[in-house]
C-alpha cells in the first residue's frame, strides 16, 4: 500500500523512544512468560514433545531495531503463526478480491479447527484451518508442488531476513499422519 510505503520513507512508522518501547514489552514478555497454564499442543504427538518452558520473543522495527528476548537460539515450530503470512502472500500476488472469492474475512467466534463455512459457503477467515487451507491452495498453482513450497519458504526467507529457517520433517510427518480434520476440511 502506497500509503504504507510513504509513511516508512519517511519514518513515520519509526519507533521514536527505542528504549521506552522495549522497556514495555520487557515487562509485559516477564508478566505472560510465568504464566504456565497452558498445554502444549499434544493433537500432534511430535508437538507433544516440545519443552513446555521455552518461551521467545524477537521484535524487529521498520527501521532495523531488534529486540530478543528468552530462548531466542531454541527452535520454535510456526504451526498457526503461519496464517497470516499465507494470507498476505495470497493478498500480494492475487489482490483482494480474487483471494475472498474463495474465503471469508469475518471472525468466525469458532473453533480453529471447526467444520463450518458461511452463509457464502466460504471457510469464514483465513485464520482459522479451513480458511488457511483454502488460502494455501491459491498460492502459485500453476506450480508444481515442489516448485510450490519453494516459492513459499523464499517469502518466509525473505521476512526473516535470510536468517535461520528450516523445515521441520518428523513434526510434517507427525501432523501429516493425525490430520484427518483438516483434510476434511
Amino acid at each position: 500500500n502506497n500509503s504504507f510505503l510513504s509513511k516508512h520513507k519517511t519514518g513515520t512508522l519509526k519507533i521514536n523512544d527505542w528504549i521506552e518501547f522495549t522497556n514495555i514489552i520487557k515487562e509485559i514478555f516477564h508478566e505472560v512468560k510465568q504464566d504456565n497454564s497452558g498445554n502444549v499442543a499434544d493433537y500432534i504427538p511430535q508437538l507433544a514433545n516440545v519443552n513446555d518452558e521455552l518461551f521467545s520473543l524477537c521484535v524487529v522495527s521498520v527501521d532495523g531495531q531488534v529486540l530478543e528476548m528468552g530462548d531466542k537460539s531454541s527452535i520454535f515450530s510456526i504451526q498457526s503463526c503461519s496464517k497470516p503470512i499465507t494470507y498476505g502472500i495470497a493478498l500480494e500476488n492475487y489482490g483482494d478480491k480474487v483471494v475472498h472469492n474463495f474465503v471469508g474475512k469475518e471472525p468466525s467466534g469458532r473453533n480453529f479447527n471447526e467444520l463450518c463455512l458461511n452463509e457464502d459457503g466460504l471457510p469464514h477467515n483465513p485464520l482459522i484451518n479451513s480458511g488457511a487451507i483454502m488460502t494455501t491452495s491459491l498460492l502459485f498453482k500453476d506450480l508444481n508442488t515442489s516448485q510450490r513450497f519453494d516459492k513459499v519458504f523464499n517469502y518466509w526467507k525473505d521476512l526473516t531476513c535470510n536468517t535461520y529457517l528450516s523445515f521441520n520433517n518428523s513434526i510434517y510427518l507427525s501432523e501429516k499422519d493425525s490430520a484427518d480434520r483438516n483434510y476434511c476440511l
